[in-house]
């Protein structure tokens, strides 16, 4: 069924598909020869009821496709998630733990591959008892097992974000003042010690996130873009550290008001960064176009493979996400209700990007219109050209009403060659619409007739 057959001539249909039966759907007329469509189901799936945003989240298992997810509840309780696409390609929530937070407001968050772990310290004052902790959660047969904290020396300016990175757990941390920070503390005589010291870098960092060994940073450069900075090649030596860097100016067009979303994969980054575009007439608030760039972290200095501004895409009421589809395929999308404004309306959109063999990238973009939920974060998924969008939906009040949460859903869409389809296939067929396109029709039928129809041959 994910296979296209190519219209046919009416008069004279050619026959080059199994037999399959389908209900005619409401307000149809079926005769034999019609090229049909098959109704699709846009319901969701409900997860979990509660209400969340997401802070953070790393495919932490690509082969099996499981991720980790810190969201905030709308109770002010941190959470962290695994996540899997099963064998049947829904979702699942696989283990789920609240966090112990201790009242903080923020908290900083990295997953560091090489232990398969997840870590986070509260930004709380210097004086606060957890200040130079580090909280630990390791991943055991797919459970959150609590780690002893990691106890951090820490001292200078309040940090904005840490990653920890290597087998041996290095912990990096961004800080600022003036310019912005980087330094890095390692266990030299059985605890931790600060060997690498305040390396500059212009600007507010705006996110930090571990990956093979390496600390990626994205900054803010002079007001006018993002920079990233790659620190990698660590080594200690006694009590002293070394760590090389790279940069990378990668737009001009973006400031330091714009959002990112990232996930490292191997040597590939994929970063997404949200594009305020049209305001809500007198509300103050946004809606958003996403800027892609897919780089190619092996390399020194590191080099852009993708990149682009999707100034045509029509703006998301809420913030896009980007996500590792396959080996081939990345996923970039925002869920949320359809919306309209002085300056237009925003939607749900989907876009793929897929590489060929020449290692180029090509996409497609669906807009729909059937999703009534805005999100405070998604997740994404891909098999065999199904995408599963795991949204933490949220409440939201407006001149027209208030939009109820449903708590973490789940959406299905489906890239079918050219085009992105949502909705689950039913057994319901319609006259041909121009999009999800199963056959043609070997008998006649009216609404609520049962109709057979030739599909593409199942080689499964």
């Amino acid at each position: 069924m994910r296979g296209r057959t190519n219209i046919p001539n009416r008069k004279d249909p050619i026959i080059n598909g199994d037999v399959e039966n389908f209900v005619v759907a409401a307000n149809n007329v079926i005769t034999k020869g019609d090229f049909v469509s098959v109704v699709r189901n846009g319901d969701y799936r409900v997860l979990d009821e509660l209400q969340y945003t997401v802070l953070y989240k790393k495919l932490y298992d690509v082969v099996n496709k499981k991720m980790v997810v810190v969201a905030k509840s709308s109770g002010g309780v941190f959470y962290a998630f695994l996540l899997k696409q099963n064998s049947s390609g829904s979702v699942e929530i696989i283990d789920s733990i609240s966090l112990d937070t201790q009242n903080a407001v923020k908290c900083f968050f990295d997953f560091n591959v090489s232990t398969n772990s997840l870590y986070y310290k509260l930004n709380v004052p210097s004086g606060h008892s957890d200040y130079r902790n580090i909280h630990k959660y390791s991943i055991v047969n797919d459970e959150f097992v609590v780690q002893p904290n990691l106890v951090v020396p820490y001292t200078g300016n309040a940090p904005t974000g840490f990653a920890v990175f290597g087998v041996e757990e290095n912990i990096a941390f961004t800080h600022s003042s003036n310019y912005s920070y980087f330094v890095v503390y390692s266990v030299v005589n059985n605890q931790y010690q600060k060997v690498v010291t305040d390396i500059s870098i212009p600007k507010n960092a705006q996110y930090v996130m571990s990956g093979d060994n390496c600390v990626i940073v994205i900054g803010e450069a002079n007001n006018s873009g993002s920079i990233i900075y790659k620190f990698y090649n660590f080594s200690l030596t006694g009590s002293t550290g070394t760590i090389s860097q790279t940069t990378l100016n990668f737009s001009n067009s973006i400031n330091s008001a714009q959002t990112h979303d990232m996930q490292i994969v191997g040597n590939t980054l994929y970063l997404l960064i949200n594009v305020q575009s049209n305001a809500s007439s007198g509300s103050g608030s946004y809606w958003y176009r996403p800027i892609v760039g897919i780089f190619d972290l092996s390399e020194n200095p590191m080099t852009v493979k993708f990149y682009n501004e999707f100034t045509t895409v029509t703006p998301s009421w809420c913030y896009w996400w980007i996500d590792y589809g396959d080996a081939n395929n990345v996923i970039v999308h925002s869920v949320s209700r359809y919306e309209t404004a002085t300056y237009g309306y925003g939607v749900t959109g989907m876009i793929v990007l897929t590489k060929n063999e020449q290692d180029i990238f090509s996409f497609i973009v669906g807009e729909f219109q059937n999703i009534t939920l805005t999100q405070n974060g998604v997740v994404g998924f891909m098999n065999d050209g199904e995408i599963k969008s795991v949204a933490f939906t949220s409440d939201y009040s407006s001149s027209t009403g208030t939009v109820s949460s449903k708590g973490v859903v789940e959406y299905s869409f489906l890239v079918d060659e050219n085009e992105i389809l949502f909705g689950q296939p039913t057994n319901f067929v319609k006259a041909y619409d121009g999009k999800g396109s199963i056959g043609f029709a070997k008998t006649d039928g009216v609404a609520g007739d049962t109709v057979q129809i030739y599909v593409p041959h199942n080689n499964s």
